[in-house]
Formats: structure tokens, C-alpha cells, sequence
């Protein structure tokens, strides 16, 4: 039986799915994005959506709330949706998860992170994605549909904390990025590296992620993934700022933070705290000093 599959946004994750995909028998797969020459031949929306029997968001955090408003006058309750996005909404400080469950509550809405960096999936390398739904039978349908190709599928029920522990880790591949730009040798990136991951856990504690969520692969595996790849765009961005003085393309990292830091009750996260600085004054150069003094 032909299973109907919907990519909402070609940009390189959306791309490298529909690659990965497309080798596999009896799937019709169809792409939509707002640009459409980033999706050649793509047909309507109001025509694909509600056909669809999985339909994966791949969109900026920033654009799910008009894709969910869209989607909720066409989708069938059945689509199961899987939202690859890792940012919060700026307006709102949610994520696309949580946006997604408001527009749309009757379909089965799940979280797809950790290690699935989209040049790797291009190129046939292995990457590990953890499948956040509180009901494990969908679980295995995304399971099935994966199998055979580089994504393998991990299962977790936490869809919040797996949400959350991937758009911290994108903040803290930007501060990696500063760290690359900077110049840093492995020493000092040693010292910040553990000061990240003993921050990211006081995070979690604070907003009740499971310890094992940021631990795992939703967590620090992406966050490894993600702080040392040379093609990571949030990596970038920290590197940017340093050479540049500017990001000259959207970071999801860049524009969660300050929805992340709203999040807090408590604000005492020097490293949270030094790349906010930066961002709003500049001055790099201070960016070490800073830190071995909290």
C-alpha cells in the first residue's frame, strides 16, 4: 500500500529526508516551501496536505505558527505530523511543538532531534534520531517508514523535554562557534565543553527535563553533533560574530535565546548569560575572561 509522504520546507533537513526517503518503495512524496523555486513542481498545499499520511515540519521556528494555521483547515485528523524544528517561537516562547498541539489537536504530533545532521543523511552516513510521542504504536509507524535508510529511530515519551533539550543545544553550538572563532585550542574548548554540559543539566533541572533527556541523544549527542560540525549553521553563527561582527543568516541558536532565557526563573548561567552579552553589546574579546570569572 502507497503511504503519502508531505515535506513542509526544502531547506536542507527537508531536502535530505526526501532524499533518504525517495529510495524507498511504495512512498509518493511531495515537498511544499514558501519559495517555491526551493521546491521545483510542487503542487498546492490544499491539495497534498490532506492526503498526506505522515507530514514532517522542516520549517524555522518562526514560520510554524502560519504553517500550523494553514494546515488546520485542510489536514486530516489521522496525518501524523513530526516537527523537526528546533527553535522557539519568538513571539509566543514556544515550541514548535507546543504550537503545533494548539492549532491542530486532534492529530498525533510528535518530535523528531538529536544527531541528524542533514549533510551527513545526504551523504548515506548513519544519523540517530530520537522519536518523541507518548504513544509508542505511532512510534513504530515512523519506524517502519525509516527503516532501511540512514535515519534509525530511537523511542522517547518525553516530546517537551526532547523539544527543549534541542533548542538549548543549538544556544550552546553558538557559543562553541565564538569559541572556533576565537581561536580556542582544544584545552580551553575541553573547559567549555564541560562547563556547557554541568549549565545545561542546572537548565533542565530547573525546567523538569528528565536528566536522562539532556543526557541523551535529544541532548548532548546532538549537541556534540551539532558544536564541532563545520557545517552546522549554528556553529557558524558564533564564528561569524566573531570574524564578521554579524550573522549573515538565520540561527536558530541567535533567535531562541532570549525566549529560552524567559523560560528561567533563575538567571545565574554564566554561560547563557556571556553569550547574551555578546549579542547585545559586542566585545568577544571579553568573552573568556568573563567566563573564568563566574
Amino acid at each position: 500500500m502507497t503511504q503519502r509522504i508531505l515535506i513542509i520546507g526544502a531547506g536542507e533537513i527537508g531536502s535530505s529526508l526526501k532524499k533518504i526517503l525517495s529510495k524507498k518503495p511504495d512512498l509518493e512524496i511531495e515537498t511544499w516551501d514558501k519559495d517555491p523555486k526551493k521546491a521545483k513542481s510542487q503542487k498546492p498545499l490544499a491539495k497534498t496536505a490532506p492526503a498526506a499520511d505522515f507530514l514532517f515540519i522542516c520549517v524555522p521556528s518562526w514560520a510554524v505558527p502560519e504553517v500550523a494555521a494553514n494546515l488546520k483547515k485542510i489536514i486530516k485528523r489521522k496525518t501524523i505530523i513530526i516537527s523537526l524544528t528546533k527553535g522557539l517561537e519568538k513571539k509566543t516562547g514556544k515550541t514548535s511543538f507546543e504550537i503545533l498541539k494548539k492549532f491542530l489537536p486532534n492529530n498525533p504530533i510528535a518530535v523528531l532531534s538529536g544527531p541528524t545532521l542533514a549533510k551527513e543523511l545526504q551523504k548515506g552516513q548513519i544519523g540517530i534520531g530520537i522519536f518523541a510521542h507518548q504513544d509508542k504504536k505511532i512510534f513504530q509507524q515512523a519506524k517502519k517508514l525509516f527503516q532501511n535508510t540512514p535515519l534509525n529511530l530511537k523511542f522517547s515519551s518525553d516530546e517537551r523535554g526532547v523539544a527543549l533539550s534541542g533548542i538549548l543545544k543549538n544556544i550552546y553550538a553558538v557559543v562553541l562557534g565564538l569559541a572556533d572563532g576565537l581561536g580556542w585550542g582544544n584545552n580551553l574548548k575541553g573547559w567549555l565543553v564541560s562547563n556547557i554540559v554541568r549549565e545545561a543539566l542546572a537548565v533542565a533541572k530547573e525546567l523538569k527535563i528528565p536528566q536522562e533527556t539532556m543526557l541523551g541523544e535529544a541532548g548532548l549527542g546532538d549537541f556534540i553533533a551539532t558544536g564541532f560540525s563545520l557545517t552546522s549553521r549554528n556553529r557558524r553563527a558564533g564564528e561569524d560574530i566573531v570574524k564578521k561582527g554579524k550573522v549573515a543568516f538565520p540561527s536558530e541558536g541567535v533567535q531562541s535565546l532570549d525566549s529560552f532565557f524567559k523560560l528561567l526563573k533563575r538567571k545565574n548561567f554564566p554561560v547563557l548569560n556571556c553569550l547574551r552579552r555578546i549579542l547585545k553589546k559586542g566585545r568577544t574579546e571579553v568573552f573568556l575572561s568573563s567566563l573564568l570569572k563566574s
